[in-house]
């Protein structure tokens, strides 16, 4: 939960306009999409040191670094297939 729904919400907002007449409103939507994304993962993070007991953080950040670290390498073999 702490990735998924930070994520989901930058994905709403940063993909919300297309076209080059957007351009502007796509950098600020980017922009604004990664704060709150930020701001959002701080919270789950907060909230889950507040109210999960017993916890252990390295378990914790552990598992948060490993989604991420999956999700580049998932691209990054995608965008290598894509190129051939």
């Amino acid at each position: 939960m702490i990735c998924a729904v930070p994520n989901a919400y930058f994905t709403v907002k940063a993909f919300r306009y297309r076209g080059a007449r957007a351009a502007q409103k796509i950098v600020r939507a980017f922009y604004q999409g990664e704060a709150v994304k930020i701001l959002l993962m701080c919270a789950g993070f907060a909230l889950t040191f507040v109210y999960v007991e017993p916890l252990s953080s390295g378990a914790l950040f552990a598992g948060f670094i490993l989604i991420y670290l999956t999700g580049l390498v998932a691209t990054i073999q995608l965008t290598d297939k894509t190129n051939y």
